[in-house]
């Protein structure tokens, strides 16, 4: 054991291993798109993530939860301009944002 400033530190191998999905390993195309947005999550089982679309002026024009490592976020509803989509990891409440341009 270590003693530092009151913290001690077992040098020790743990015995779990904790998976957390970084959501780096999410892909958002086509940019620019036509009616629908492409989300693929690269983890090897499904994850709860929200999905968010935004307008520039932070208006919500899209929110919905899927359980799905690939899915498609039907926009053709909305006018063609600069949009964020925000995925979020609903368990550990890691984020994605993306910009991309509707056609």
């Amino acid at each position: 054991k270590l003693l530092l400033d009151a913290l001690y530190v077992q040098d020790e191998p743990s015995t779990s291993i904790e998976s957390v999905p970084l959501l780096t390993e999410i892909q958002v195309y086509p940019n620019p798109i036509s009616d629908h947005l492409n989300i693929r999550s690269q983890t090897d089982t499904p994850q709860p993530l929200l999905i968010e679309v935004f307008d520039l002026q932070g208006r919500s024009v899209y929110q919905q939860s899927y359980l799905q490592q690939e899915l498609q976020v039907p926009l053709a509803h909305v006018p063609a301009g600069t949009y964020i989509v925000n995925v979020t990891h609903q368990e550990n409440g890691r984020s994605f944002r993306r910009k991309f341009f509707k056609r």
